[in-house]
């Protein structure tokens, strides 16, 4: 069990790790996984929340909201389920169209909602980031006052002038470096890249940033590869995280894309997904595979409680008290009356993933 915490994103504060940045897409199984960590874990997570494009489209019959409305609805999710504790914030998958007008800006909208709110949330830019929007994305660091963060992407990271690109960046968002964190981003895991220790010398080192993270994610796009079954899949995104520490230290710390895939895609609207159950461990996921739902005269969603009684009995599972991911599983598993469906079993190993790796990097510290 983690300590309590004081870490505190602030000026001129360097938090150490370890802390835990995944990337979460800001979804109702992603908000209700993230408000479900208890203390202390939650006090050594700070999530990358990305704005999903979905959110600012009509639904059904419903007009197309306005960017108010949808900030107002994220303010609210926010301070539902992570009031208290530093969020970063990045608006990179919205469309130019949503992006282009400074006046209309979602992070501008949110960010407003967010002072009143006490939220600490901490606006991400890129090396591509248009200046019109960087201007918005600076004036709403400005206004919430928890800094900001540079998000490199695999791209940047082969740059030679990375470190002057940077500092440039870093220039126009009107930030001290004391005062911005980091996040190298590797998206798809690839052992190939520049090495996490080559990129932190194109910036200088790791003193003069407030936080450095390295994220990469390793979960296949689906799971149409795995046969209905019970199958193990690495997690060669922390290993290869791992297998880079520098003495007693790592570099920096640990993020990944949790038990989603890092290149983002919204799913169609009536998808015939799996009835499967996602759960991390120490080095592999557990994939309970199942089949389609809507397969002719197939088990449909009846499978996922089946799945739930099959993993409860794996050595794996960690026990009905461990998350409440764990106490969803187990209480599914052993009824028979409800199913659940892809949001509630999604919500479950996502706060399963992010309770455990919260742990495990306590582990490594420690040691």
């Amino acid at each position: 069990m983690l300590p309590r915490s004081d870490l505190a994103l602030k000026k001129g504060y360097r938090m150490i790790p370890p802390y835990y940045v995944p990337v979460l897409r800001w979804k109702r199984a992603e908000q209700k996984a993230l408000g479900m960590i208890n203390t202390p874990e939650r006090e050594y997570v700070i999530p990358l929340v990305e704005l999903v494009p979905r959110d600012y489209e009509a639904k059904k019959s419903k007009p197309v909201p306005t960017i108010l409305q949808v900030a107002e609805k994220q303010a609210t999710s926010i301070t539902r389920n992570w009031p208290d504790r530093p969020m970063f914030v990045d608006p990179w998958l919205l469309s130019g169209r949503l992006r282009r007008n400074p006046k209309n800006h979602p992070l501008s909208h949110l960010g407003g909602l967010a002072k009143s709110a006490k939220l600490r949330l901490i606006p991400v830019a890129n090396l591509r980031t248009a200046s019109s929007e960087l201007a918005v994305l600076a004036k709403t660091a400005a206004t919430l006052g928890h800094g900001g963060a540079i998000r490199l992407k695999p791209a940047d990271l082969w740059d030679g002038t990375l470190g002057s690109r940077v500092r440039s960046l870093l220039r126009a968002f009107g930030l001290a470096s004391t005062g911005t964190d980091i996040l190298i981003d590797y998206e798809i895991t690839d052992p190939g890249a520049p090495t996490i220790a080559s990129v932190l010398r194109k910036l200088g080192g790791m003193k003069q940033w407030r936080t450095i993270a390295a994220i990469s994610g390793a979960f296949p796009k689906d799971l149409t590869g795995f046969t209905p079954g019970e199958h193990l899949h690495p997690r060669v995104d922390l290993t290869w995280w791992r297998s880079q520490r520098t003495g007693a230290q790592p570099p920096c710390a640990f993020g990944d894309y949790a038990i989603q895939h890092p290149v983002f895609e919204e799913p169609p609207g009536r998808a015939n997904f799996s009835a499967s159950i996602r759960y991390a461990t120490e080095e592999h996921w557990v994939v309970m595979r199942g089949e389609g739902v809507f397969n002719d005269d197939g088990p449909g969603f009846a499978q996922w409680p089946a799945n739930a009684q099959l993993l409860c009995e794996r050595s794996e599972f960690c026990g009905a008290e461990f998350s409440y991911g764990d106490q969803y599983i187990s209480e599914m598993g052993h009824q028979a009356k409800t199913t659940g469906n892809a949001e509630t079993w999604l919500r479950a190993g996502l706060n399963h993933h992010l309770v455990y790796t919260t742990r495990q990097l306590a582990k490594l510290f420690e040691s």
